[in-house]
C-alpha cells in the first residue's frame, strides 16, 4: 500500500510570485525609507546592487524544482516524487529503493529549526525537499524519514 506525502501549499506559482512582489516592495520601499526617515540623499548605485539580487532571485526562482508530493510505493519499491518547475508543467521521477540513499541536514534557523532532505540515487543527488522551499511540515519530514527507515533505505546525517 503506497504511503503518500503531500506538501501543504496548494500553488508553488503563487508561493513564488507572492514572495517576489515582497522582495520587489522592500528593494522599492529603501530609497523612500532613506529619504524620508534617515534625511540622506538618494544614491542611485542601489539600484545596481538591488537589481542583481533581483535577478538572481528570478533566476533562482524559475530554476528551482518544488516538489509536490512522495510517494512511497512499498509493493514495487518506488519512490515518486511529483514535481513542477515555476515555468513548467508538473511531472513525475521514479527513484528506486535499491538505488535510493537519503541524507539529512538539521540547522536552526531564525524562527525554527528546519529539516532538508536530499535524495540520492546512487551518488546523485536527485531531489532536495524543505519547508522553505516546498511547503512540507516539519512533521511530515520527520515522518518521510521514519518511513525510509523502515523500508531499509540507506538513511545518514549530512
Amino acid at each position: 500500500m503506497p504511503e503518500v506525502f503531500i506538501s501543504k501549499r496548494a500553488s508553488n506559482r503563487r508561493h513564488v510570485i507572492l514572495q517576489m512582489l515582497m522582495g520587489i516592495t522592500i528593494i522599492a520601499s529603501w530609497p523612500l525609507f532613506r529619504i524620508f526617515y534617515l534625511h540622506k540623499p538618494f544614491d542611485p548605485s542601489y539600484y545596481f546592487v538591488a537589481g542583481s539580487f533581483l535577478i538572481v532571485f528570478i533566476i533562482r526562482a524559475i530554476v528551482d524544482t518544488r516538489i509536490i508530493s512522495i510517494t512511497f510505493q512499498t509493493d514495487t519499491g518506488e519512490i515518486v516524487f511529483e514535481f513542477e518547475k515555476l515555468l513548467t508543467k508538473r511531472a513525475q521521477k521514479i527513484l528506486l529503493y535499491r538505488h535510493a540513499r537519503l541524507e539529512i541536514e538539521t540547522y536552526f534557523g531564525w524562527r525554527r529549526d528546519n529539516i532538508i532532505l536530499r535524495f540520492f540515487s546512487n551518488k546523485l543527488q536527485v531531489f532536495k525537499v524543505q519547508k522553505s522551499k516546498d511547503g512540507f511540515s516539519n512533521e511530515t519530514l520527520a515522518a518521510i524519514i521514519d518511513l525510509a527507515r523502515k523500508q531499509s533505505l540507506t538513511v545518514s546525517k549530512y
